[in-house]
């Protein structure tokens, strides 16, 4: 027996770094012709050839202020679901692609279902209008209208050869969200159909997200399917070094780590800490895009931040973040989710939508429930940048003074947006950013007592800073009192390298001819925080000591020691050859 008719609302979204290797293209399959099909209006005659139709003199143009009304009203769903999905693993969303494909659905809906759709999106009460979308798309993907940039939206509507659907619909579809009407044969052969809705999806991600719609997702009850795809390319402003990333510990929940790649580095950027979360944003090549970063202060932990995170609080975080030189320790991260999200947003408010849906500015036909709304997310970012695409489809039946570090070793929520115009492209938790790597136990292994330790001549990149201004070389084993682990000393070694390289820039940008020996004296709680830290030693800048001590001061070592451990920790710093 046949399942009653049905809607689908999908979606595809997709980020990953620059350097990755797309996978195969999936063939576009033609859908069969065993139905005649309705001819479409006159007046969007042509609209299935277009892939994603350009914004042309007919379509709608809105100030940048309404846009940014639109923006902020997406963006507020968007943390809205982000804070219903609280769970211990990763998390990504894109509350843009995810908005269209919801506000495309609002089109076509009426009475209740309308009302609840424009709630959920902050569309009622006049806070923002959907005639606005159109020029913010426009707007966004012009943004990234740059060499070393893409940005690319579609959307598509898919109705089942025998649906009519309203020409006032069609046309909304189409000036506004750039959708075209592509009927496909659902009753004779849908799993052919899925597949061209795939291959669809795949073209537009750039062949990051091949299938979205996995088997069995639609059946020759499908009445009409709404998809969505978004897909970004960017360069960071300030690009980190290949060389100076390296293995480092992130630290899961409960005690666990593993190893992960972390790149390091100086950047630019805003900085925000109010004791309990901390916040860098890092800009893309033109200062249009930028990722913000959100990690817990030290004591605090991510489940507390997520639990205060809001958009009213993430606008006053942006609000509060001053510009300022940062040490960032960030880890490479490729991650992919597929959701299925029908609950989340019936839990939001849009309850008629998956139950009693009213339809009825989409068809004069029942179309009364939306099926599922499937949503997927690849991101990866590396030192280079970030690349990023999404989907989305719906179906349904009838029926302060220091230099501060940044480091990011424990779980993090990221946020890629276009601040022009207040939207969040993409949103995600990462509590494990290399899910195919083994866990390690968190301690580092046994703890020893004792110094010099001989495992210091072992370290990879030979005590040696790589930055610009030459040579930066451990000058003799740090000396060490109590218990500590090598994994412990290895830490400190390889991570202060990198702040201790960004002090001698800005000595020697102040005396070119600086050189000498620095000496950090410090203890390590049995939490792995620094304490009581100073610097002496020879080295003719004086505000080089202070960036060192306040450089140390802001690492953080949790889960390495077994107690109180005393570093004397030197280092020569040499002039440029």
């Amino acid at each position: 027996m046949l399942r009653p008719s049905r809607a689908l609302l999908v979606g595809a979204l997709c980020a990953s770094a620059l350097g990755c290797k797309p996978s195969a293209q999936l063939p576009h399959t033609a859908p069969p012709h065993t139905e005649p099909a309705r001819p479409p209006s006159p007046s969007i005659a042509d609209a299935g050839s277009l892939a994603t139709p350009a914004l042309d003199a007919a379509s709608p143009t809105a100030p940048l202020e309404s846009q940014q009304r639109l923006g902020t009203a997406f963006s507020r769903f968007g943390f809205a679901l982000f804070a219903s999905l609280r769970s211990t693993s990763n998390e990504l969303v894109s509350p843009y692609d995810l908005a269209r494909a919801l506000s495309m659905l609002e089109r076509a809906s009426a009475n209740d279902t309308r009302r609840e759709l424009d709630a959920v999106l902050s569309l009622s009460a006049g806070t923002a209008s959907l005639e606005a979308v159109a020029a913010l798309r426009s707007t966004i993907e012009a943004s990234a209208n740059r060499p070393g940039f893409a940005l690319s939206t579609g959307a598509r509507v898919w109705p089942a050869r025998t649906l009519r659907v309203r020409d006032a619909f069609q046309l909304d579809a189409l000036r506004l969200f750039g959708a075209p009407l592509e009927p496909l044969d659902f009753a004779s052969d849908p799993d052919a159909q899925r597949r061209t809705i795939n291959a669809w999806v795949s073209q537009q991600t750039r062949t990051r997200i091949p299938e979205l719609l996995g088997p069995g997702s639609i059946d020759a009850g499908t009445k009409i399917t709404l998809t969505t795809a978004l897909y970004f390319l960017g360069r960071w402003a300030q690009t980190f070094d290949v060389n100076a990333t390296h293995p480092e510990r992130f630290y899961l929940r409960e005690g666990r780590a593993k190893t992960v790649s972390m790149m390091s580095g100086p950047v630019r950027g805003s900085y925000y800490d109010d004791g309990v979360a901390r916040m860098l944003e890092l800009p893309y090549q033109g200062d249009e895009f930028v990722m913000n970063l959100v990690i817990p202060a030290p004591g605090h932990r991510l489940d507390e931040v997520r639990a205060r995170l809001d958009a009213a609080t993430f606008d006053r975080w942006t609000s509060a973040a001053r510009t300022r030189d940062v040490i960032a320790v960030i880890p490479r991260f490729t991650l992919r989710k597929h959701s299925q999200l029908r609950g989340p947003i019936a839990a939001l408010g849009a309850r008629s939508l998956f139950a009693n849906a009213d339809l009825s500015n989409l068809t004069e036909e029942p179309v009364r429930e939306i099926g599922e709304v499937i949503h997927e997310v690849f991101i990866s970012v590396n030192e280079t940048g970030t690349e990023a695409a999404a989907a989305t489809a719906v179906s349904g039946y009838g029926g302060g003074a220091a230099t501060p570090v940044f480091n990011v070793d424990q779980p993090f929520v990221f946020v890629l947006r276009h601040p022009r115009t207040n939207t969040v492209l993409f949103l995600g938790a990462v509590y494990d950013p290399s899910p195919e790597t083994a866990e390690e136990p968190a301690s580092g292994g046994p703890f020893v007592r004792g110094a010099p330790d001989p495992m210091i001549a072992r370290f990879p990149m030979g005590l040696q800073g790589r930055g610009p201004t030459g040579p930066l070389v451990l000058a003799r084993a740090p000396t060490v009192r109590g218990a500590y682990s090598p994994e412990l000393l290895r830490r400190v070694v390889l991570r202060s390298l990198g702040r201790v390289t960004f002090c001698h820039e800005q000595a020697l940008a102040q005396r070119p001819t600086a050189e000498g020996e620095l000496v950090a004296h410090f203890t390590l709680d049995a939490e792995g925080v620094p304490r009581d830290v100073r610097v002496d030693g020879e080295y003719p800048v004086a505000t080089a000591h202070s960036c060192v001590r306040d450089a140390f001061a802001q690492l953080r070592f949790a889960g390495a020691t077994a107690g109180t451990v005393s570093v004397d920790y030197p280092i020569v710093l040499r002039r440029p050859d």
